[in-house]
């Protein structure tokens, strides 16, 4: 039974690990989409918000100046309850106008370094608690006069991957429950006639090992170890080896004795 026990656990790893890299590949996958969801959506925010702005530059006012900024902001803010914050910032990052309460003084530098690095008006930055997507605001002579920032937190993305590695893993377990069983089932069925052979060969060859050490003590070795299972009897495997034994000692015995009526 150990080829079976040993059959049994490489297919069982084998389903672990398949299944491992599966609940990998799926919540890679999974943060993939719903990263994208997220941007896609603080994108609309954004381009929503900035609309105001970037007319009033174009214009040639400055962004401090725009009447009814803190409302306009706002009213896009709360078209999402789980976005933190709507900031519009100059050149160098100063904040001029904030959906929040407590307005911080500058952008993070995260926001600086995306804005700087974009390649278009449109920009994406990530930190360690939360997600940015940005637009920058420019004049009427093409000059940057500063930018407008979603701020997201991560805390709900990363809630959601949680979940769903949960939900990946419970799933998991439970075909892992379900397909072990299946497994050892036909694994029992497929490897009966191995499994009888390998049992019977083990027994053949103890039952070798103990006629040879009943030999060396001089007494008889009744074949008590007959078996079944290698397609034919295995009695007759033992019969036939112990004939072949005795043919080569007797073999021997007489090229001794020729070998020393030579040296005669």
């Amino acid at each position: 039974m150990s080829l079976f026990w040993r059959s049994w656990q490489i297919v069982t790893t084998l389903i672990v690990v398949v299944l491992g890299v599966l609940c990998v590949l799926a919540a890679l996958q999974f943060n993939r989409i719903e990263s994208d969801l997220i941007r896609g959506r603080l994108a609309v925010l954004a381009e929503s918000a900035h609309a105001p702005f970037q007319s009033a530059a174009r214009l040639g006012l400055p962004l401090a100046n725009v009447r009814n900024a803190t409302a306009i902001i706002e009213r896009s803010r709360i078209t999402d309850p789980q976005i933190a914050a709507i900031h519009v910032f100059d050149p160098v990052g100063t904040i001029v106008h904030s959906s929040e309460s407590d307005t911080p003084t500058s952008v993070r530098s995260e926001v600086l370094f995306a804005l700087s690095a974009a390649s278009g008006p449109t920009w994406n930055a990530e930190a360690s608690d939360f997600m940015f997507t940005g637009k920058q605001i420019i004049d009427a002579t093409g000059k940057a006069v500063g930018g407008i920032v979603v701020v997201y937190p991560r805390i709900d993305l990363l809630t959601s991957i949680q979940a769903m590695v949960t939900k990946l893993l419970l799933y998991s377990i439970l075909i892992l429950l379900i397909m072990s069983p299946i497994a050892a089932i036909v694994l029992r069925v497929g490897l009966r006639r191995p499994i009888g052979m390998f049992s019977t060969l083990l027994v053949v060859l103890d039952g070798f090992e103990r006629d040879a050490w009943r030999r060396q003590a001089g007494s008889s070795h009744d074949l008590d170890h007959v078996e079944k299972g290698l397609g034919f009897d295995a009695a007759e495997l033992t019969r036939l080896t112990n004939a072949a034994e005795a043919n080569y000692t007797a073999g021997g015995k007489e090229l001794s004795a020729i070998e020393q009526g030579e040296e005669r």
